[in-house]
């Protein structure tokens, strides 16, 4: 199924909402997002990076027990700081791996389920995206990729 998200005058919510429930009850979940811990600046939907911290969060579910996350080399460093404090007060178990190999934006929960989203993260809400499942076939391949990269670091 393919869901428009975000980036309509006045959804921010609606989009965020559609995630949000997609979310809900996960354990275990996956982010592959290059630029999850980046802020380039404020748009239409943060305007501090603390407010990006606090949108990155309000959307985990409260079941969350572990995270990873694949992103680019060089995060900043006061999104990281943040989003790790959150883990470690949540007692969420944190995982991080750098890498260059992956382009698209995709949420994993429980290892069996996957959402392509079309926008990163710090995006969500600001510009007009979709969401669609990732077929199983392609998220068992897909996790293959994700697993090189883990044995490459």
């Amino acid at each position: 199924m393919v869901r428009l998200v975000t980036g309509l005058e006045g959804s921010v919510k609606e989009g965020r909402k559609h995630v949000t429930k997609w979310l809900s009850g996960t354990i275990q979940l996956t982010v592959v997002d290059p630029y999850f811990f980046s802020f380039s600046g404020a748009n239409k939907v943060y305007r501090t990076p603390m407010e990006y911290i606090k949108a990155i969060i309000e959307l985990l579910p409260k079941t969350l027990k572990s995270i990873e996350v694949f992103h680019l080399p060089g995060p900043n460093r006061k999104i990281l700081s943040g989003f790790q404090n959150h883990c470690n007060k949540e007692g969420v178990s944190l995982h991080k791996w750098q890498t260059t190999d992956v382009h698209d934006r995709v949420f994993i929960k429980s290892e069996t389920e996957a959402i392509v989203l079309g926008t990163s993260f710090g995006s969500l809400g600001n510009k007009i995206a979709f969401t669609l499942d990732l077929p199983y076939e392609d998220l068992v391949k897909f996790r293959h990729e994700l697993h090189r990269i883990k044995s490459k670091a």
